[in-house]
């Protein structure tokens, strides 16, 4: 099922440091329930949202994501993508290789490189990782995610190392008709920074499968609950799968 934008905190704009940059938390984020670990083999496919803070702070995020067709490790099996945090001005651009290494009937993992490169707050770069984990059984799924990241060049608003771990799940309201097309999902968060407290954050959405290859999702979001970044936010965002890429 093509859906929207994979399980990551999306801090619009943190007023202490933010911890993740925002295309690719998002996409992590929803691989636990409502998209594919990899975007389809042989196809291409973009992410766009906007989210708003109670603060006045706002994203627009894009992710561009290409799955190879083939049946090798890298073509056919790993998804690269580019990130945008804003689609407009001064943002970080996140690169990433995801490779599906399991993909079972219930159980399916994926792992791979990200490197980002930090505009934001000077130069520099982030280098990590992302491993994705899900379980699929009848109109329901579950998750679970892992990312690490160290910057090249840390500084105010670029802690030397990144982690977060998180869980999600989500159900499809019914089996066929208008319900098969929805699915709610929810999401729990814990990011840790080096030299910055640690924050806990939830995400409650829907998503509503408006064609194959079209669809939509409305998300609230609880940043940093209990901490000094604390925000309440709204998101909404659109996946676009524009089916086959001929190479040649």
């Amino acid at each position: 099922m093509v859906a929207c934008v994979p399980a990551y905190g999306i801090s619009l704009r943190r007023r202490l440091p933010h911890f993740h940059h925002q295309a690719q938390s998002i996409g992590t984020r929803n691989r636990v329930h409502v998209n594919r670990l990899i975007t389809e083999p042989g196809t291409f496919e973009m992410e766009v949202g906007a989210g708003f803070s109670e603060y006045g702070d706002n994203i627009d995020p894009v992710l561009l994501k290409f799955t190879a067709a083939g049946d090798s490790l890298l073509l056919g099996k790993t998804e690269y993508s580019v990130g945008f945090d804003y689609w407009h001005g001064s943002n970080d651009v996140t690169l990433a290789a995801n490779s599906l290494l399991l993909d079972g009937e219930r159980w399916n993992v994926s792992v791979g490189p990200t490197v980002t490169i930090v505009r934001q707050d000077g130069s520099g770069l982030r280098a990590g990782g992302t491993v994705v984990t899900r379980y699929d059984r009848g109109l329901g799924s579950v998750g679970a995610t892992a990312t690490w990241s160290k910057a090249t060049r840390p500084g105010a608003g670029t802690p030397a190392d990144l982690a977060a771990f998180g869980l999600g799940g989500g159900v499809r309201l019914g089996s066929a008709g208008w319900r098969g097309k929805l699915t709610l999902n929810g999401n729990v968060l814990s990011e840790h920074a080096s030299a910055t407290p640690g924050g806990w954050s939830t995400f409650e959405g829907l998503e509503w499968e408006l064609t194959g290859r079209v669809s939509a999702n409305a998300v609230v979001q609880q940043v940093d609950w209990g901490g000094a970044n604390r925000d309440n936010q709204f998101f909404v965002g659109v996946t676009v799968n524009f089916g086959r890429v001929k190479l040649h």
